[in-house]
Parts: structure tokens; sequence; C-alpha cells
């Protein structure tokens, strides 16, 4: 039986008395600016960032960097790549292989991290024009967005504590600790307390 509270369509869901509108991310700039988070979603503006996230063991990290180095090396021999994708190959090779050594020297971890953020408004329309606006933003520094297409249950879901649940196609992304600690919305100690936050 289904619940007459919770309405969908393809791209967005009403829960209560408000419209949600879920945005994943496809692809995450090479680097962003601690604290983007706050010119990205102003308290004004009806968004929600939701983020899962599930340390990998240091073995698997080296593994999955150990992987990614040789990729980018046989692209790299097997040729064929103009200039610009083999500088990126070269700097692929050579960030793996740098944060390789610092998670062997426990300065970095990875991370599974499940990215989503939600726009809401009264209504439907509502909504998705501010997740349009929002993916607009996300573009200007480098994101590339995508809308869970017919996946809008799956996105929206609660976390599975035990570990990377079923979730639509990129919603997670692999992280060091440090792109991970660039989602933390604010960028000074004015937000400490002193019991804790």
């Amino acid at each position: 039986m289904t619940n007459p509270s919770i309405v969908e369509d393809a791209e967005w869901r009403i829960r209560g008395t408000r419209a949600v509108a879920p945005l994943l991310l496809r692809q995450l700039p090479n680097e962003v600016p601690f604290g983007f988070v706050g010119r990205l979603a102003p308290t004004s503006t009806p968004i929600e960032l939701y983020l899962e996230a599930f340390p990998i063991s240091p073995g698997r990290a080296l593994e999955i960097l150990h992987g990614a180095r040789a990729v980018a090396r046989v692209e790299l021999v097997r040729g064929g790549a103009d200039d610009a994708r083999a500088a990126e190959l070269e700097a692929e090779q050579a960030g793996a292989e740098e944060l390789g050594r610092q998670v062997a020297r426990r300065e970095q971890e990875l991370w599974r991290v499940g990215i989503r953020w939600t726009a809401s408004g009264s209504s439907a329309p509502r909504a998705l024009e501010a997740r349009v606006a929002l993916e607009s933003r996300l573009a200007a520094l480098g994101f590339r967005a995508h809308v869970p297409r017919h996946e809008v249950g799956a996105a929206l879901a609660p976390p599975d504590l035990t570990g990377p649940g079923a979730r639509p196609l990129r919603f997670f992304h692999t992280l060091p600790t440090d792109g991970l600690a660039a989602f933390y919305p604010f960028v000074d100690e004015t937000v400490l307390e002193p019991g804790g936050f």
C-alpha cells in the first residue's frame, strides 16, 4: 500500500507540504575552496546538502590508488591523447601516487561519499526552479550535476548505517579526507561552541 502523503514524479517528490527535487553530482571538480557550500546554498535558499561517508580500509584504498595510477600510465604509454589530455593523465598519475604515499603514512584516508543536494519549495515548480538555480551555481564551480530521473525515491531514501546501500548511479564518489572536508560549510572557528558543535 502506498503512502497517500507522498506524491512522486520522475524528477521530484512531495513530502508533507513541501516539494523536493534532488540533484546528484555526475563529476566533481579537481579543486574547490573550503567553505564553498555556504556560497552555493545561502541560508535564505531552500537547499539541503546530504552526505553519507564510509571510510575505505587503508589496504583497499591503496589498491584503488594503484589501479588509478596504472590506468593513467597505460593510457599515456598507448599515446594518441592530445596535449591537454596527456597533461591530465600525467597529473592523475602523479596525484594518485602522492595520495597513495599520504594514505600509507596515515595522513589521508579514502572515503566512499554519497552526495545529494535537495532543493525544496512550496510547489513542484518552485522546487524545480530552485534546483535549476543550484545546478547553475554548481556548474560555475566545475561540478557536473545529474537529475536522478525515475530514481527520486532511491536518492531520498534514509541511509543504511551498515554501509553504502542501494542508491542511484552517481550517488557515491571516492574522496580523500581533504575532499570530504571541503563539504564542511563553514570557513572559520566562530562556529565552535564550548561544549561541542
